[in-house]
């Protein structure tokens, strides 16, 4: 799935420190979050090539953005899903590209539901 999600780093920017252990990341499913370009298809094949930027914008190894422990319960992030729980924060509203599906009070951040994710999951297993 795809979300819309601010980005505030340029500093950060995920490299491992040789190919086996970047392949033994990918080989457990710990990359959980990667940069693409939104004029792929979601059916297409993913490519590790790093993006050039805006579309990466901090050239992450295989285009990083999120990673996993071996259990799936830490997870890093770097972006900002927490940045765009309401409409009015969305990057593209101040010039009318925010999504105009509900009223403003009602419109809920796609970032949110990693949060609601991980309270729903907190919430099943104690």
């Amino acid at each position: 799935a795809r979300i819309d999600c601010p980005v505030r780093h340029g500093e950060g920017k995920y490299v491992m420190p040789n190919a086996e252990s970047l392949a033994n990341l990918a080989n457990n499913n710990q990359i959980t979050v990667r940069y693409a370009d939104p004029q792929t298809q979601q059916s297409d094949s993913y490519n590790d090539e790093v993006l050039p930027f805006p579309l990466s914008p901090n050239g992450s190894m295989m285009n990083i953005a999120g990673i996993s422990d071996k259990t799936g319960l830490v997870f890093g992030l770097m972006p900002h899903p927490e940045a765009i729980y309401a409409r009015w924060l969305h990057p593209d509203f101040s010039r009318g590209g925010a999504p105009t599906s509900t009223t403003d009070i009602e419109w809920e951040g796609q970032g949110l539901q990693i949060f609601r994710n991980a309270v729903e999951y907190i919430q099943s297993t104690h």
